[in-house]
């Protein structure tokens, strides 16, 4: 007769809880992971930014960083590793885009919030100036359903408790729920960047395309040099329809003021030097689809906020000609280039020396 001996009811106690522990561990672990060291494991296009970012770094010890914030205005228009070839000098500054999908005020907030606390401080920034969000944002920042679960990091959090505070604990929640298993909550993700093989291309797309698209300095080129007729008359009539009412706005948002007081206090407060705010490159067509009292509302707005801070507004939104663009505002390739090459000969250069900029500065 085989007798079973039952495990003392201290013993299995201890080992559930020990495997609970283990359990509670890990999933801490891999929250501060993806919030200090990792976050492309959750958020790709934040994520691999990060990493381009801490390669050109540890490439180039002791250069000063300029971060570009914005959204994919800039992120197709910006072309930074066009202004970062001379490696040679190590006084030369790194330009690195740090712009987002859809990224108003709010995201070149969060993003530098993002930057600083995970000591990825830099020296200077260009913020990006895009008119119809002074009214837009207000309204698209309270919105509950503006922002993914998967795109939110900790340090972001602050920035809805001080200028959202009736949907904070909305947020808060997100980012809880989201981070609560962050093994399972990100699985898809995890799986794509290291098993793409078990997951059918749909699935693993995210991960595959931000580590495809990015350059190293973070620019997004379109690799084109003309759109065909067909395609730029429906990728413009999509931007007709996605746009043209916001740029009749006709007041400024006191929520989008406060966040842009927000950005330039924490400059000030961790001593980075704001080079300017930049209106990006638009098309004859779609400058012409702006109410002529808005665009005065927002250059004046831009211009005195740039005063008040000791800093500059440039208004570049014709130094690209017809047919260097995608949709009407996304640039490509080439035109990206040349109108880089051109901020950073013609703005970047004379502030760094000192010089004023009448014709540029409105």
């Amino acid at each position: 007769m085989t007798l079973f001996r039952h495990a003392h009811p201290r013993q299995s106690r201890s080992s559930i809880l020990w495997c609970l522990g283990f359990f509670l561990l890990t999933q801490l672990g891999m929250t501060l992971s993806i919030e200090l060291w990792r976050p492309s494991w959750s958020d790709p296009e934040f994520g691999y930014r990060v990493v381009r970012l801490r390669r050109a770094r540890a490439a180039n010890p002791g250069r000063p960083l300029v971060l570009v914030f914005g959204s994919s205005r800039v992120g197709n228009g910006f072309a930074s590793d066009e202004i970062t070839a001379d490696a040679s000098n190590p006084a030369a500054p790194l330009f690195f885009n740090m712009s987002a999908a859809g990224g108003g005020p709010s995201g070149q907030l969060r993003y530098l919030r993002r930057m600083i606390a995970m000591g990825l401080v830099p020296d200077e920034v260009v913020f990006e100036a895009w008119f119809p969000v002074l009214e837009t944002e207000g309204v698209t920042f309270h919105s509950k359903n503006s922002i993914s679960a998967h795109r939110i990091r900790f340090s972001d959090l602050e920035v809805w408790h001080r200028h959202a505070p009736e949907i904070y604990h909305h947020r808060l929640g997100q980012w809880l729920e989201w981070n609560c298993v962050p093994w399972y909550s990100n699985r898809f993700t995890l799986i794509g960047r290291y098993l793409p093989e078990l997951q059918n291309e749909k699935q693993s797309q995210e991960s595959i395309l931000w580590r495809q698209l990015l350059s190293p300095m973070g620019w997004i080129p379109i690799p084109i040099d003309k759109v065909p007729p067909d395609s730029y008359q429906q990728a413009l009539a999509a931007t007709q329809q996605n746009y043209q009412s916001s740029l009749a706005f006709e007041q400024l948002h006191p929520i989008t003021d406060a966040i842009f007081r927000d950005m330039m206090d924490l400059c000030r407060e961790h001593r980075i030097k704001v080079v300017t705010f930049l209106a990006m490159p638009e098309e004859t067509v779609m400058r012409n689809w702006y109410n002529p009292a808005s665009k005065s509302l927002a250059r004046r707005y831009f211009t005195d906020l740039a005063r008040e801070y000791g800093t500059h507004f440039v208004d570049a939104s014709d130094w690209v000609p017809d047919g260097g663009f995608l949709d009407g505002h996304h640039l490509l390739g080439d035109p990206a280039r040349r109108f880089t090459r051109r901020f950073h000969d013609t703005v970047y250069l004379p502030i760094q020396a000192g010089k004023d900029l009448p014709t540029l500065i409105e």
